[in-house]
């Protein structure tokens, strides 16, 4: 998983509308995405890796800004623990053939 922040260049910051947007991109082997994301391709390929795609808005540029660096932290661990999910994958795939 990856969460980025809206780009903040002069136009955005100058703008009366203090909205500010999150996109998180989900990737992964498995067929199904989380509920709440978008699949980013119509048809995705079997051993492929899929993305989707989640935008979350915030109407204060602090609450976005707070939403980020928490997920930003959780998605940090969650990379720490990643090898155990990647050799359960892999024996499910064993197990499959």
């Amino acid at each position: 998983m990856k969460v980025e922040r809206d780009k903040q260049d002069r136009e955005v910051t100058n703008s009366s509308n203090p909205a500010r947007r999150l996109n998180l991109t989900y990737e992964t082997l498995e067929a199904d995405t989380p509920g709440l994301f978008r699949c980013s391709e119509s048809e995705p390929k079997p051993d492929k890796l899929r993305r989707s795609h989640l935008e979350l808005w915030f109407e204060k540029p602090s609450l976005a800004n707070y939403a980020f660096d928490s997920i930003y932290r959780m998605i940090e661990k969650s990379k720490g623990k990643r090898g155990k999910h990647l050799r359960e994958h892999l024996v499910k795939l064993a197990m499959k053939s």
